[in-house]
């Protein structure tokens, strides 16, 4: 570090902090099959506190960052067909299963619709959002946040559960 840098306090416990936010909700449940460059993998992440929304004083919504990949790949793929749906269900991630439980909400994007929420990086091409849940508001105090990947109608890809917290004054 030279005079010029200035030391930010605190920054180590920040970059521990963000990179547990990077890795809430990565990881993935494989389905269906393809070559290397088809989409095998669905990562999301989550913030770890819901969003308040513009003109709001209590939470209306929650926002996320999904990247497909390549089994074992590790650039983010751009989503050329299929369906990405955002599933909501209010309920923490201990003992759900996504395949089975009902969600409370599901926001769902075909993929020529994606363009307006895609962006790249170093991490390859991925999707941000901000959802507004509306009338669908979570009740507990601890919500989940799943990815899903339909490329066809056949197969589904999801992403691992994100707990995601709804703060109280």
């Amino acid at each position: 570090m030279n005079a010029l840098t200035p030391r930010v306090p605190g920054a180590p416990a920040v970059a521990v902090a963000l990179l547990l936010v990077l890795l809430a909700g990565c990881g993935t449940t494989g389905g269906g099959s393809g070559n290397s460059g088809s989409v095998q993998e669905i990562h999301l992440f989550g913030l770890p506190t819901a969003l308040t929304m513009a003109g709001s004083s209590v939470a209306g919504g929650v926002g996320v960052r999904i990247y497909a990949s390549a089994s074992g790949g590790s650039k983010g793929l751009p989503l050329r067909q299929g369906t990405l749906e955002i599933l909501l269900f209010d309920q923490s991630p201990t003992g759900l299963d996504a395949q089975t439980a009902k969600p409370l909400k599901i926001w769902s994007f075909a993929a020529s619709d994606l363009a307006p929420y895609q962006s790249s990086s170093l991490m390859g091409f991925g999707y941000q959002f901000e959802l507004q849940w509306d009338k669908d508001r979570p009740r507990g105090r601890v919500f989940t946040v799943i990815a899903r990947f339909r490329p066809n109608p056949k197969t589904e890809i999801y992403s691992t559960p994100a707990a995601i917290a709804i703060a109280t004054h």
